[in-house]
């Protein structure tokens, strides 16, 4: 999602979770300055079709949106879309109005895009994590799904944790309490199970060195906490990375999974179609919904998709989208998104959201 106000964008990739990266500067929309020369602000945001991004594609600056390092890349025909929608937030009265004569703008309550009592330094810290934790999912998941081996990478220590000084990005844990660790899950559920002040021993692969790390754990919002934030990475020399670092959250799951998935796995999963969709993705391969899926449908439209996978939880809301000239395929997991392209590529019917979803 693109959230816009008078100076800043923010990029989320659903209504309800509070995701993403950075800030862009955006240019400001036009206000209404009553005769005391005030702003009439509305508690409104506004939402429309976002940009989508091909995620076997390239960054502006030509780099591989999804770069596989390690091992060898399948080349495409096809596209993968993800999709965002676009939220204009700090409206004034005249653009509250203007937003909704133009007919493809909806105005939803402020609060339900950027809650209350939320800090700016509260929105980076979830914005980051939330990406970092899509990218892990959506590596874990394609990993999972192809039966490529994982391990879990110190992706950032957090400034004033109980980590700081004992941790190093790109460190590999392999241990804790003597317990294996493969993905960051391990981690972070055997970390619950202790109490504040509890003594924790890492070991971790830094280099080519092995080094205990002992940490006492610190409490945040009534949590034990280390102050670590992971990612799952393949095991050996193959590294996966993702360079869409001003758009992310949730939403963007399933499209980052199928993209490596394209890339790793020998042939064209995408068999030269243009494809789009959104959906969170589990490491398990469960997909998710997201919000504001019919402004998603718009933009797959404006880019000529011919193919939309829709998350099955999201069926209520699509069918009452009239869906052009696209094919809406409905998915619970990332083996049904790879069926429903390879039955589309071969003239196949595909399973859809009906009525009966609702």
């Amino acid at each position: 999602m693109v959230v816009k106000n008078s100076s800043s964008t923010f990029r989320w990739g659903a209504v309800t979770v509070l995701v993403l990266l950075g800030l862009v500067v955006a240019t400001s929309l036009p206000g209404v300055v009553g005769v005391t020369g005030l702003r009439l602000g509305v508690p409104f945001a506004a939402m429309g079709p976002g940009p989508s991004f091909d995620v076997l594609g390239t960054t502006e600056d030509g780099q591989d949106v999804v770069e596989i390092d390690g091992a060898p890349v399948d080349q495409t025909d096809g596209q993968l879309r993800m999709l965002t929608v676009s939220v204009y937030t700090d409206l004034g009265l005249g653009d509250a109005v203007s937003m909704w004569l133009r007919g493809d703008r909806e105005l939803v309550p402020l609060n339900s895009v950027i809650p209350a009592n939320t800090s700016q330094e509260d929105v980076a810290e979830a914005n980051k994590q939330a990406f970092i934790n899509s990218e892990s999912s959506a590596t874990l998941a394609a990993l999972n799904f192809l039966g490529i081996p994982l391990e879990t990478v110190i992706a950032e220590v957090m400034e004033g944790a109980p980590a700081e000084g004992h941790f190093e990005v790109d460190d590999v844990i392999t241990l804790v309490d003597g317990h294996p660790v493969t993905v960051p899950s391990n981690v972070s559920e055997y970390v619950a199970s202790r109490a504040a002040g509890d003594e924790v021993t890492f070991t971790v692969r830094r280099h080519s060195e092995e080094v205990t790390i002992p940490v006492t754990l610190g409490e945040k919002d009534g949590k034990p906490y280390v102050g670590i934030l992971m990612k799952a990475d393949p095991s050996g020399d193959m590294t996966v990375q993702y360079r869409l670092s001003d758009i992310g959250g949730s939403s963007a799951g399933m499209m980052f999974a199928l993209g490596v998935i394209d890339k790793l796995d020998p042939g064209d999963t995408t068999k030269g179609v243009n494809i789009a969709g959104t959906g969170t993705i589990d490491p398990d391969g469960t997909v998710g919904p997201i919000g504001g899926i019919k402004h998603k449908m718009t933009a797959a439209e404006e880019v000529g998709a011919q193919l939309f996978l829709a998350p099955a939880d999201n069926c209520d809301e699509v069918v009452t989208k009239d869906p052009g000239s696209m094919t809406v395929a409905k998915v619970s997991s990332l083996q049904d998104a790879v069926d429903a392209i390879d039955a589309y590529a071969a003239g196949q019917p595909v399973t859809s959201c009906t009525a009966t979803d609702e």
